[in-house]
């Protein structure tokens, strides 16, 4: 039978390779209605629900905690109900994987070989509905469990399982490092009067230097297009037009907010539109346009208290600004941009870092 609709993990994130599935809200056969939240994905960026476009049967070729790769079938939506057998599984990696039934339990190919290689019995996981090999590994780390101890020399070593959002955060920020050709440079920023009038002329960031950069950038990345640009595959891609991003992780998960239209603009008015998006971020109302299509991103530790330190280029840029602490005794402030050397070169991170200390001095 041909389904209804066929929902894939959709291309929107396009610096995502895979996406994890954080819940599946229906159960497999259940009927559904046009534009029901079928299952809540979770990209480097967002949470996201995808919906249904028509009313039928839903069945999921994708579970809970599942890791699926893009352009994948996640689930699909018949007219009328159809036999369970026929809807494959979907594994933690991104392929497809045949489960094998332990009675009431589907295990995954990858659980079993896990299971035989810490020889545990598959009776241990009656009453559960499907297990992969982070059920097996979680049930091995209980107390009294199976397989429990631990290799000599590590016995005062607890490991614990990474969370979802830091798994995405990993990937999302490998790309540029993983190749060892990452660099950084820093300047010194004075930070008097009038800036320092303007700083505190601020109601919500106090004390940093967030706001005058964020206002000064986009002049700066229109002279230094390879600042706003990226490196794949032996070719070097140039945005049209610069999209900034802020950094930011307040507690659900670190995620870089894009500011909408960020043509050169005045202080107070970066601070609304800057105050607006932090805001959508704690109501958990950020939409996919929200937080893609970035292509430099800026990230703040001056509320941390920290005076240098070394940012992490996100996958699909070429540098990314990072700002430190004032030091209100000196009265300036350490900017540090790192920069792939496979797009530009430190003679050039270091023009550009000073043109843009020249534009906010001065």
């Amino acid at each position: 039978m041909k389904p209804l609709q066929s929902i894939i993990v959709p291309h929107e994130i396009v610096n995502d390779e895979f996406v994890t599935v954080i819940q599946c809200h229906f159960k497999n056969g259940d009927r559904v209605k046009e534009g029901d939240a079928l299952v809540l994905i979770e990209t480097s960026k967002m949470t996201e629900d995808l919906y249904a476009g028509c009313a039928g049967n839903v069945y999921y070729l994708c579970q809970s905690g599942a890791e699926i790769k893009v352009g994948e079938v996640m689930l699909e939506i018949f007219e009328q109900p159809i036999s369970l057998k026929n809807i494959p599984a979907q594994t933690t990696t991104g392929q497809r994987e045949v489960p094998s039934n332990g009675g009431d339990v589907v295990f995954s190919q990858s659980a079993l070989r896990l299971i035989e290689e810490l020889k545990m019995s598959k009776d241990l996981f009656k009453g559960r509905d499907f297990v992969g090999t982070d059920e097996v590994r979680s049930f091995q780390r209980q107390p009294g469990s199976i397989g429990q101890a631990q290799p000599e020399g590590q016995e005062n070593i607890e490991f614990q399982k990474i969370s979802l959002s830091k798994k995405r955060e990993i990937e999302y920020l490998n790309d540029v490092q993983s190749s060892h050709l990452s660099n950084m440079v820093s300047m010194l920023v004075d930070v008097t009067s009038p800036i320092e009038e303007l700083i505190r002329a601020s109601k919500f960031f106090k004390n940093s230097l967030l706001l005058v950069v964020l206002s000064k950038l986009p002049s700066v990345l229109a002279e230094y297009p390879e600042f706003n640009a990226f490196y794949k595959d032996g070719v070097i891609g140039f945005y049209k037009k610069p999209a900034l991003g802020f950094a930011v992780n307040l507690g659900d998960g670190l995620r870089v907010l894009k500011l909408p239209d960020t043509g050169e603009k005045s202080i107070p008015n970066v601070e609304v539109l800057l105050f607006e998006m932090i805001k959508r971020y704690m109501e958990k109302h950020l939409t996919s346009q929200d937080v893609t299509g970035v292509t430099f991103t800026v990230t703040d530790l001056s509320k941390e208290g920290i005076h240098f330190f070394v940012p992490l280029i996100p996958k699909g840029q070429s540098a990314i600004l990072g700002i430190s602490a004032i030091d209100e005794k000196l009265q300036r402030c350490i900017l540090s941009l790192s920069f792939d050397h496979r797009v530009t070169d430190g003679k050039r991170a270091s023009e550009f870092l000073r043109k843009l200390k020249n534009r906010i001095e001065h």
